[in-house]
């Protein structure tokens, strides 16, 4: 059964080994930080922890692999696709154990941990070299986990006490790779539920008492994340979105990701974000949640696993619905990496309650997994380049604005200029876009170069960047006074941007040069 595990995952992800990096966060995680470039030093081991200059905090154990992996193979992309490969199968195998362990229950538990390896909503967080933050949180996780069933299978000793110290270790070192993983003591209530049937031998206050260490570690990292995030401007991205439409997009996600999960088809890297719901899509998503957790919690008795697995599932993506919106996507697949185990728990152990033959259950299952895993092969094909991503991105879905800058982006690299002002246009309202059209319309038509860079920042008004970049543009239109106006708002809002403070320089200089005699 174990070699079976191991042979599904390579089978899956067997390409990535020829694989390099996509141009969406790698390079700047990658080769764009000097301290990766390095490896591990003392400055390198401090940046991991203090440094927050990147558009998305990127937590300190993953930095230190990264700069761990320049000492040992000098960031070869291969090699740092199969290190998140077997990071990914540590954690099936991981969360096999676990399962064993608290259940008792070896084929179920081999089961969940089969459609885990094999889920095509898991590519994401393998085949991109950016987001080890799943693959390597996710067996930390697991293993506190695995200390917790310890600590709760000793009655008395100190080396029970030491399973619980071993547990919040591992917890912090697994929001040191991703805070999402804060909702483990939410978990560990739900199996001492079910499967570990402590309640109601023991009262919810001394099991919740018992949580309080590891939810006190849990706020203070999260906490490091926010002000991370605050400070480089990362939460808020969609500011125009009131806290109505940040509710009705997670009620709406929520059924998305089950369907995607269950059905998991037309899979991107990026899923724009809409605005605004309409009304009766949240109605029907409100209600089918309504009536699985209705179902769920009349059936506690009889089948707790149903009420464990989808809590399971609805607390760990709470902290990734969007309530507090972080970027402008309305959901991601790599989100679904922790979540998913609570639906494949749930499901898993209602099939056995239902279908009593062995043979059957097993040949649903390797039809199951035989039938994930194809997809997923296919989904890994999208990460060999970033033009395949994005390509497969606009592809299935609508409006799909990240996907079009990125693939004229291409297009401009490639000296394709036309399809790349096609790109650019087909992203409709992007300030990214809109700035790139500028820089093209530059040099022939200064005046509808600066019509481009003016949207930009208004979608962006508060972007010191954006002011700079009209600033210079009206400065070779030699519309001096607008042009000191936007640098100096521009310092203004970011007192330290050298650029700003450099254009207001060349503003006035050609000013002066200019001014009529």
């Amino acid at each position: 059964m174990l070699a079976g595990l191991c042979l599904l995952t390579a089978v899956i992800y067997w390409p990535v080994q020829r694989f390099g990096i996509v141009d969406y966060d790698d390079p700047q995680y990658l080769y764009e930080n000097p301290f990766v470039r390095q490896g591990i030093t003392s400055a390198g081991f401090k940046d991991a922890f203090i440094d927050f200059r990147y558009t998305n905090y990127d937590p300190p154990l993953v930095t230190l692999s990264f700069e761990l992996d320049q000492n040992l193979f000098g960031l070869r992309p291969g090699a740092m696709h199969v290190e998140n490969v077997l990071l990914h199968l540590m954690a099936g195998l991981l969360l096999w154990r676990v399962l064993f362990v608290a259940a008792g229950e070896l084929n179920l538990g081999f089961a969940v941990a089969a459609l885990f390896l094999s889920h095509p909503m898991h590519v994401e967080s393998v085949a991109w070299i950016s987001e080890r933050k799943d693959v390597l949180s996710t067996p930390l996780l697991l293993a506190a986990m695995l200390s917790y069933l310890r600590f709760r299978r000793m009655s008395s000793g100190l080396r029970r006490w030491w399973f619980y110290t071993l547990m919040l270790v591992l917890f912090t070192l697994s929001l040191l790779a991703k805070t999402m993983g804060a909702t483990l003591p939410g978990i560990l209530l739900l199996m001492d539920f079910w499967p570990l049937r402590r309640w109601p031998k023991k009262s919810w206050i001394w099991l919740t008492v018992e949580k309080i260490p590891p939810v006190l570690i849990a706020v203070a990292l999260s906490a490091v994340q926010v002000i991370a995030q605050s400070r480089i401007g990362a939460p808020g991205t969609l500011a125009a979105l009131s806290v109505m439409d940040r509710i009705n997009n997670a009620i709406v996600c929520y059924v998305i990701y089950i369907a995607k999960l269950a059905v998991p088809i037309d899979l991107a890297v990026f899923y724009p974000h809409p605005g605004s719901r309409p009304g009766a899509a949240v109605v029907a998503a409100a209600g089918l949640l309504t009536l699985f957790s209705i179902i769920c919690w009349r059936s506690r008795n009889r089948k707790p696993y149903l009420i464990v697995g989808w809590l399971w599932f609805v607390v760990t993506l709470v902290p990734v619905i969007g309530l507090v919106q972080v970027g402008s996507q309305a959901m991601a697949d790599r989100y679904s990496y922790l979540p998913s185990i609570g639906l494949f728990i749930a499901v898993v152990w209602w099939f056995a309650a239902v279908i009593r033959s062995a043979r059957v259950r097993a040949g649903v299952l390797a039809a199951w997994v035989a039938g994930f895993s194809v997809l997923a092969h296919r989904q890994v094909g999208c990460w060999k380049d970033t033009q395949t991503l994005f390509t497969h991105a606009a592809e299935v879905t609508d409006g799909n604005a990240v996907a079009y800058v990125e693939l004229g982006n291409i297009a401009l690299q490639h000296g394709e200029i036309h399809k790349a002002i096609d790109d650019y246009q087909l992203a409709g309202a992007d300030a990214h876009a809109c700035t790139a059209l500028g820089e093209l319309w530059m040099a022939d038509n200064p005046q509808r170069a600066i019509s481009y860079f003016r949207k930009a920042l208004a979608l962006r008004p508060n972007s010191p960047a954006y002011m700079v970049q009209l600033a210079a543009a009206l400065r070779s239109n030699r519309e001096f006074d607008e042009a000191k106006q936007l640098a100096t708002a521009a310092l203004n809002i970011d007192p330290a941007n050298a650029e700003a403070r450099a254009e207001l320089s060349r503003i006035t200089a050609a000013q002066a040069k200019h001014k009529p005699l």
